[in-house]
C-alpha cells in the first residue's frame, strides 16, 4: 500500500501511481493490521473512498491520534512526530476594510528561528532535513 500526504489529508491507495498529484512524501507503507484499521475506519466514517484510492481528513487524523483506542496508529500509518512548526501572521488593511485579510507570512520553528525552503501540505510540513507534523 503507498500513502502520502495532500492538502485534505492523509491519502492511502494500493499504488503510488493512485495517490493525488503533487502529494507530499509518497511511500510504500507495509504494516500487518493496516488493512483491518482501515476498514475499522470505515466502518466509523473516518475516511473518504476517492476511487481506488482512501482519504483520511486531517480533523480526522487528528482525532485518531488522540483517541487511546487507536494508540499505535502513527507508527501503521508512518506519521512523522509533532514538529511544533509555528506560523507568523501578517494582516493586511483593518478590520473594517471590507477587504481586510490575515495571511501567513512565515514558519517559525519551536525555538523560534525562521524557516526557510518550508514546504507546507494540509498540516504536514517539510524542510530540506525534515517532516513534521501539527504545524
Amino acid at each position: 500500500m503507498a500513502r502520502a500526504f495532500c492538502a485534505d489529508g492523509l491519502v492511502l491507495a494500493p499504488n503510488e501511481t493512485d495517490l493525488p498529484a503533487g502529494s507530499l512524501d509518497p511511500r510504500r507503507v507495509e504494516a500487518a493490521g493496516l488493512e483491518g484499521l482501515l476498514t475499522q475506519f470505515y466502518d466509523e466514517g473516518l475516511v473518504i473512498a476517492q476511487g481506488t484510492a482512501t482519504l483520511i481528513p486531517w480533523d480526522n487524523v487528528f482525532q485518531i491520534l488522540g483517541n487511546a483506542d487507536y494508540h499505535g496508529c502513527r507508527e501503521l500509518l508512518v506519521l512523522p512526530e509533532d514538529a511544533g512548526f509555528v506560523p507568523a501572521l501578517e494582516s493586511y488593511h483593518t478590520l473594517t476594510d471590507t477587504d481586510f485579510s490575515i495571511a501567513v507570512a512565515n514558519w517559525h520553528d519551536p525555538a523560534g528561528a525562521r524557516m526557510r525552503n518550508l514546504q507546507v501540505c494540509g498540516a504536514i510540513a517539510k524542510t530540506e532535513t525534515r517532516l513534521g507534523q501539527g504545524c
